[in-house]
């Protein structure tokens, strides 16, 4: 398996590389096989990130209270097929509504499936939904809040350990930071042919140059999985809610069980 940006001769991406999907499939090997609910909280957070086009500092800060029941979605069995997730980031002048939307084709890629799996094991109903390694010992203990989430050097460091671990002969000339997460959100639209606006409206870019050079690199990263036959086939659904009261009158979630009492939905997303 190949998926090198050498392999595409002059191309060269400027700041964080994204991850490819199989790229993106090696981390989760990596940070799962640990067998640590640590691992599968960082491999989470990364998750969220790149499927919510987040920068690092919105991913740390999503507390239990961003995780909003009347937009998110259930089916009629009541398995959760999309986690309405609300915060506000830098750039953003409200806060913003994105949809962290069920994946059964890829169940690797799935946010759902991961996020509910941790939100059960971890135990929590309210504070960070990321805590620092002592606030998770505490709340293992018994301690009811989390009152400090991981710190940003911590992720940073996790995350560059596992891309140099698992991705360092698959990308020689990669550069790894966190922004990689919010690329890797273009490369899963691009893989899924997602239309630009989608595209740009998910990653809250005010205007059409940021978003049209991360589209040209995941277009060319893209090219080169064709090429190499590594292209993943990657279904793509919108997660940006623009319009909150039609999405909530459509909805038929409201007055369910709240998501953080996440094992009652487990038993459908195997």
């Amino acid at each position: 398996m190949k998926t090198s940006d050498s392999n595409a001769t002059g191309y060269q991406p400027s700041g964080d590389s994204s991850l490819t999907p199989d790229n993106l499939l090696l981390l989760r090997n990596y940070f799962l096989s640990t067998n640590t609910l640590r691992g599968l909280m960082i491999y989470t957070m990364i998750l969220i990130g790149c499927r919510l086009f987040q920068r690092a500092d919105e991913v740390l800060s999503l507390q239990y209270s961003s995780l909003e029941l009347g937009l998110s979605v259930m089916n009629i069995e009541g398995i959760v097929r999309g986690i309405a997730v609300t915060f506000q980031g830098k750039t953003d002048k409200v806060p913003v509504t994105l949809i962290l939307w069920a994946d059964d084709s890829n169940p690797e890629f799935c946010p759902v499936r991961h996020l509910l799996v941790y939100i059960y094991l971890l135990g929590a109903k309210d504070g960070f939904l990321f805590p620092c390694y002592d606030s998770m010992i505490k709340l293992l203990r018994g301690d009811a809040l989390v009152a400090e989430c991981v710190s940003y050097d911590t992720f940073l460091s996790e995350f560059k350990r596992g891309c140099i671990q698992t991705l360092s002969t698959e990308r020689p000339g990669a550069v790894w930071g966190l922004h990689s997460l919010r690329k890797t959100g273009y490369a899963f639209g691009v893989w899924g042919n997602a239309p630009f606006t989608e595209l740009k409206a998910a990653a809250r870019h005010s205007t059409d140059k940021d978003a049209m050079k991360y589209t040209r690199d995941a277009a060319t990263l893209k090219a080169i999985a064709e090429e190499n036959g590594t292209l993943m086939s990657i279904q793509w659904k919108c997660p940006f809610v623009q319009d909150r009261q039609a999405a909530l009158s459509l909805n038929q979630n409201i007055g369910r069980l709240p998501i953080t009492q996440s094992s009652t939905f487990l038993g459908g997303h195997q």
